[in-house]
């Protein structure tokens, strides 16, 4: 499920025919590739990286390792074999559930909506599964929160007497609804219930033992715990408010399935061949049926993302998330190689972690590695909390965690600074860009925010995600009050994140924005601006690590002022409080 108001699908890279022509490192030599990634991996985990990793080349597991801590509060490791929220990858087990029941002569693929479900209205009559698959029915994304108590039936009357945005098969906009009525169309036609026909027909017969809502009987110590900012967050995905058989239907079926990497590897195996899905069935499961984007380099199957990689090869993939768990499945088909990836924090998680991961088994850019760490000292870092004045206007706030830093920058300078500073002109240009065009939908002024989100969205669901979002905060908060202000800008290579905070009658609200070259990918609330994690490296020095970038700040305090090295010289911050 996702956890913004908008969002682009999942990009995969453009086609390069000189890069296909250089063999990658992984084709040359496996094993140093394994040692590479397992030390890279083991050095960002003072960074804030918990995770587990699964590399295989021509069907044999490269690497397989878990990393960091799985349950910090009783000290359990992340193993291959620790179970994570997997998030949308549930799709490609719900399309497959759709295919195999078309295999067994129980559907079709092209049967319209109405066949499954009564009363469909005049507007949805021409809707069928295939729309559904491939998110181009027209429907909203979401209609209630992952846990909010959502029957079958009453949510699917929810969902269909819902206002389209535009006539199904006329374009592609993600529906996670859609996939929810895909499952009770699985419950339906097969007359058992979602997660054991998934269990009986797909996950059993490959071999799938840790892989569910609740059927696998969950072991002490098993799960992974989800850690945000600040701690732990919303504990293990079984202590939320789900059925008793499972979630609720706002997630069931588009999201949440619980798994490991070695099953999902399993699962790959298994569609190498014919066990389980048919030739036919899997041709069309990824096949390219709908472009995601404007420009077409990428499409949507059945429950999976088919687009062209710099090497001129075919990557099928699908990631997943709930703002806390990540997960992603990568399948490089004419490379032979399978990356997967899971993770339980938003400190360094899959998602920013993911391209240096990359990076080693294909080549393309150099990996920096992550600063040494050294154990540190708990009073040292103590001492240096407060918060301190940065000269061109801004602040740095510093708690201590541990002998570790958290640095929360306050203002355009203070933001530029933790992240390699100083701010440049596209960032700048970004965050202005960002501030007016939420003043101007404040006004009831669209255009802006159409333009930024290019001409896939309408004026209708702009208007509509953005009503949506301020009617969750006006109940807290009060009414909107003028006036939109940057926090501050973080670019990392050609992706911005803009961050500004919403005035409102008893408080105010921070919205993150990221864009992607000139056109917003991204936009969603924030709680906080993000803290930068720094951890000691010498007995007197804290330094931070971006795992999408490489970049790293240095940090240090010196006569009462907090030093930031930076490459331009040392900027000194004075103690504030």
């Amino acid at each position: 499920m996702k956890t913004h108001l908008l969002a682009a699908a999942a990009a995969v890279l453009a086609t390069s025919a000189l890069a296909a022509q250089q063999p990658t490192p992984i084709a040359r030599d496996a094993r140093a590739v394994a040692q590479r990634l397992d030390e890279h991996a083991r050095r960002l985990v003072p960074f804030g990286y918990s995770g587990s990793l699964l590399v295989a080349k021509d069907g044999e597991v490269v690497i397989s390792n878990g990393y960091g801590l799985a349950d910090r509060e009783n000290g359990v490791p992340v193993t291959a074999e620790t179970v994570f929220d997997i998030g949308s990858i549930t799709k490609q087990f719900t399309a497959a559930a759709i295919l195999k029941l078309e295999m067994e002569g129980k559907l079709s693929v092209n049967d319209p909506v109405s066949r499954w479900f009564p009363g469909v209205p005049a507007d949805k009559q021409g809707m069928t599964l295939h729309h559904l698959l491939t998110h181009s029915s027209g429907l909203r994304d979401i209609f209630g929160g992952d846990y909010d108590v959502a029957e079958r039936d009453s949510l699917a009357g929810v969902i269909l007497n819902s206002e389209l945005q535009w006539a199904p098969g006329t374009r592609y906009d993600y529906s996670n609804a859609g996939y929810s009525l895909l499952g009770m169309v699985v419950e339906k036609a097969s007359g058992m219930g979602y997660e054991q026909y998934l269990r009986e027909k797909l996950w059993g017969p490959a071999g799938m033992t840790r892989t569910g809502y609740v059927g696998p009987q969950w072991r002490p110590g098993e799960l992974a715990v989800g850690y945000g900012r600040g701690g732990r967050r919303d504990g293990t995905s079984v202590e939320q408010a789900w059925a008793p058989d499972g979630p609720w239907w706002n997630l069931r079926a588009n999201g949440g399935i619980l798994s490991n990497v070695r099953d999902l590897f399993r699962w790959h195996q298994a569609l190498e061949g014919d066990a389980i899905l048919s030739a036919e069935a899997r041709r069309k499961m990824w096949t390219p049926h709908v472009p995601e984007n404007e420009e077409g380099d990428s499409h949507y199957g059945y429950g999976w993302a088919i687009g062209p990689t710099t090497r001129g090869t075919k990557l099928i993939a699908h990631n997943g998330g709930n703002g806390i768990f990540f997960a992603d499945f990568r399948r490089y088909v004419d490379e032979g190689v399978v990356i997967l990836v899971m993770s339980n924090t938003t400190d360094a998680s899959y998602s920013r972690a993911l391209g240096g991961f990359t990076r080693l088994v294909f080549g393309g850019g150099e990996v920096v590695p992550p600063p040494a760490a050294v154990e540190g000292d708990a009073a040292r870092a103590a001492a240096a909390a407060g918060a301190y004045a940065l000269p061109g206007g801004g602040t740095l706030r510093v708690t201590a965690e541990g002998a570790r830093l958290r640095i929360a920058p306050e203002g355009p300078q203070a933001f530029a600074l933790l992240n390699g500073g100083p701010a440049d002109e596209r960032a700048a240009a970004l965050g202005a860009r960002t501030v007016a065009m939420l003043e101007a939908a404040g006004r009831d002024d669209y255009a802006p925010l159409m333009q930024a989100f290019g001409p896939g969205v309408t004026l209708e669901r702009i208007r509509g995600m953005h009503q949506e979002f301020l009617s969750s905060v006006t109940g807290r908060l009060g009414a909107q009050q003028p006036g939109v202000e940057l926090v501050g800008t973080v670019a990392r290579g050609p992706v911005v994140q803009a961050i500004v905070r919403m005035r409102f009658e008893r408080g105010t609200q921070l919205l993150g924005v990221e864009w992607e070259g000139d056109e917003a990918a991204e936009i969603g609330p924030m709680r906080e601006p993000p803290p930068v994690l720094f951890v000691p490296v010498a007995a007197d020095a804290w330094a931070s690590y971006d795992v999408a970038t490489g970049a790293s700040t240095r940090v240090r305090v010196e006569g009462g002022a907090l030093v930031i090295d930076t490459p331009s010289g040392p900027v000194r911050a004075a103690r504030s409080s």
